[in-house]
Order: structure tokens, then sequence, then C-alpha cells
């Protein structure tokens, strides 16, 4: 946090560098003339520091004051501008027209703004990015969202209820293969294929005295890699619904949710490669375990 208040600190002395700097271009065709300097002053206790610098100025019969204040990442060039003595000569540009706007160029030292050019610019550049991964997030979910009209109950008599974006398509092949006590489970399963995703709800129920526990789900987290040992793991952790206890894991090739929840001799697996998070949590979330 430091470390970003320090950048945060020095965003005001880049904004003024670079309005000074637009001024500076704005007004190079304006006439330039004498002008004399009349009081300075210098702002601030720490950097950015702000110098003030008054002069006066004439055209024709008529004169004018002007000032320029400039904002410095050092003290000593706040006051190498504002502690010039009164009465010494500068250049003054004066627009045609409108004699009372003016501006002195005063020369400008490029090493302080390329010493906090380079963190402030970083630190733009990445709420940039920040903001752009947001708004193209939801973007493509509100692009990619399944119509409230899509979902259907599917319910699987005596196993659970959910919400499928689709009509399901009953499947015997389970996500992967598990052994419980030498003993392979009866599988009831139902798949919704969608734009090249799918959504996954499935039943394994194991013989009587099987002995599911919490590491039957270490045994699937395991079966999950086994299918390719160049899948990645990214998020494993514990979620509590209806005050049951599912285990979630996240993995790649392909990005891959799923959820695991034991019930006795029961297994109950969700899983969707789809990636609009508000479906997925309307899929998971909908479950109804049954008896």
């Amino acid at each position: 946090m430091w470390n970003l208040y320090v950048v945060l600190r020095l965003v005001p002395y880049v904004l003024s560098f670079i309005s000074e700097l637009w001024i500076r271009t704005l007004t190079s065709r304006w006439p330039t003339m004498r002008g004399a300097v009349l009081t300075g002053s210098i702002d601030g206790q720490s950097y950015p520091y702000t110098a003030n610098l008054k002069y006066r100025y004439s055209v024709e019969t008529s004169t004018f004051d002007g000032s320029l204040v400039r904002k410095c990442l050092r003290r000593r060039s706040a006051q190498a501008l504002a502690e010039q003595v009164p009465g010494s000569t500068i250049d003054v540009r004066v627009k045609p027209g409108n004699p009372a706007r003016s501006y002195a160029p005063l020369p400008i030292g490029w090493g302080g703004f390329v010493v906090a050019g380079l963190p402030v610019f970083g630190l733009a550049a990445l709420v940039g990015f920040l903001t752009y991964a947001v708004v193209e997030k939801r973007y493509v979910d509100a692009r990619d969202a399944i119509p409230e009209s899509e979902w259907q109950l599917l319910d699987a008599s005596r196993a659970f209820q959910l919400e499928m974006p689709g009509t399901a398509t009953a499947t015997s092949n389970p996500l992967f293969s598990l052994e419980v006590g030498g003993g392979l489970p009866h599988v009831q399963a139902w798949l919704v294929g969608r734009s090249g995703g799918y959504f996954y709800a499935g039943v394994l129920e194991y013989p009587p005295g099987s002995n599911l526990n919490g590491q039957t789900l270490d045994h699937v987290l395991a079966a999950i890699k086994s299918q390719n040992p160049e899948r990645y793991v990214y998020q494993d952790e514990l979620i509590t619904r209806q005050r049951r206890v599912f285990r979630e894991f996240r993995f790649t090739r392909p990005y891959t949710t799923m959820r695991v929840h034991i019930d006795r001799e029961r297994l109950y697996v969700m899983a969707t490669t789809w990636n609009v998070q508000h479906d997925v949590s309307k899929f998971f979330n909908s479950l109804r375990v049954t008896e």
C-alpha cells in the first residue's frame, strides 16, 4: 500500500507536467515580449512542490500581470523557479487579440518527469487493463448468458432435481472411473451440450456398505488428474449449500468446474465447461437431493 501511495502522490505532478507541455505547444506561435518578475513562492511540505511565479508585462500602453504555476518533483527545482530575483526579465508569450492571457515559457526539466512518469503510466496501464477485463467479462457474460426460458428442470427420480440449460440426454458414462472398496458404481447421468461445452449431472451409487468419506473425494481429484497428466487443478475448496457440503474443483484441459457431494453410498457429480459465471452458479445451486 505504501508503494501505491507514493505513486498516487506523483499523479498530480505528471498531469501538471503534461498540461504545461500542451500549453507550451499551443502558445508556441504567440508573440514573445519581455516581462519582469514580481514575486515567487513555494507551496507544499513534500513532493510535489508547487512553485508560483508572478510577473508583469506591457502591451502598447497597457500593463498586465501574469503567473506561472508549476508542480516540481524536487524542492530545489521549485526554488529555481520561484526564487528568481524580482525585477529580472523573462520571456512572456502573449495571446494575439487578448493580451491579458499569457504564458512564461521558462525551462522545463525532464528528469523528474521520466522518474515519476514510469510508475504513474504503469499504474494507469494496470488500471486500464483491469477495467478492460471487467468490461470485457461483463460483455461476454451478457452476450453468452443462457436465456431463462431455456432452463429446464431435470427430475432424476429418487436421486436429485436440477436445472439444466436444455433437454438433457441420459448417459451411462461417468466423467471419471473410481472404485470404492473394490466395487464399481451404478451410474445415472445426464448431459446437455451447448456451444462446444457441456453441463453434466450424475449420481454414482456404490454397493451397500461402501465406505464413502472425505478420502473418496481425494480419490476423485486423483482420478481427474490421471485422465490427463497435463491437467492443472487451480481451485479446490469446500462449499456449503442447503446444509450439504460440496467439494469444488476447477481445472484445465478443458477449463472445467466440478462439484461433488457424498450422501451415504451415493456420489453426486456436477460439472460444466461453461464460461458464464451466472449460469454456472444457477446450475450448481439448483441441485435438490431427493431420496
